[in-house]
């Protein structure tokens, strides 16, 4: 089986925005409280449409045999999820949505990316990425999870074709 190596790398609003949005980034949205001891920005990341089904859940995340390998992905194609650290971080491996919902395989060396969840900004998917769900660090990582949208949907699997090692 083939190996395709994915470096590691740190969240920017310009690497992450074909997957989608990061929160936490205090440049974005709009400054409505601007006081000594709090600053609050509304609408700091897109989270869909506002009438779409809302859920809050606890994700734990605990380090198996695969460790930094992945070999098959997961995706919601009517189900945005938002990931905010609480404790630990996290490696994230993704490929950006397709229009046609439909896995079709790593097309190009750059489409995968691996990213550092370090536990100071948050980020949601858009509907329709692939990815597998965060591996911890260190022993295990603990996660606040909001989906949004078609929240009875079955979760697709789809495998790789390949084993993708993340270098840290």
């Amino acid at each position: 089986m083939d190996v395709k190596y994915v470096k590691l790398e740190g969240l920017t609003k310009k690497t992450f925005e074909p997957f989608g949005e990061i929160m936490g980034l205090k440049e974005e949205g709009e400054l409505v409280e601007d006081l000594p001891y709090l600053k609050y920005w509304e609408n700091n990341a897109y989270l869909g449409e506002i009438n779409e089904k809302l859920e809050m859940g606890l994700l734990i995340n605990t380090l198996d045999e695969q460790r930094y390998e992945f070999r098959k992905f997961e995706m919601h194609p009517n189900t945005m999820e938002f990931f905010f650290p609480l404790v630990g971080k996290s490696v994230f491996v993704m490929v950006p949505p397709n229009t046609d919902k439909e896995f079709v395989g790593i097309q190009h060396e750059d489409e995968i990316k691996a990213f550092l969840i370090d536990g100071t900004l948050g980020v949601g998917l858009f509907k329709g990425t692939w990815h597998w769900p965060p591996r911890p660090l260190g022993e295990f990582s603990k996660m606040a999870l909001l989906r949004k949208g078609e929240l009875t949907e079955e979760t697709e699997y789809a495998e790789l074709g390949m084993k993708v090692r993340v270098i840290l």
